[in-house]
């Protein structure tokens, strides 16, 4: 998280916290979402095919080991 801070820091010499920065992006992704339903449903649909596939989950875990430990697969 530091490290992160301090690579933001060059381009938000203002920010107090990389927390603040993270919520503010995650509002501005709220908006967009927004703006767009059908590309949000369409997202939203293909998340719950592949949650509710065991081999594609099998898959992307055996083709991205560290990436898996992200995201909510069981």
């Amino acid at each position: 998280m530091l490290k992160a801070g301090k690579a933001l820091q060059v381009f938000y010499p203002n920010h107090i916290r990389v927390t603040c920065l993270a919520h503010g992006l995650h509002h501005i992704a709220e908006k967009i979402c927004a703006q767009f339903p059908a590309v949000n449903d369409l997202i939203a649909s293909g998340k719950k095919l592949f949650l509710k596939a065991p081999a594609c989950v099998q898959f992307y875990k055996d083709c991205l080991p560290q990436a898996h430990r992200h995201l909510n697969l069981s």
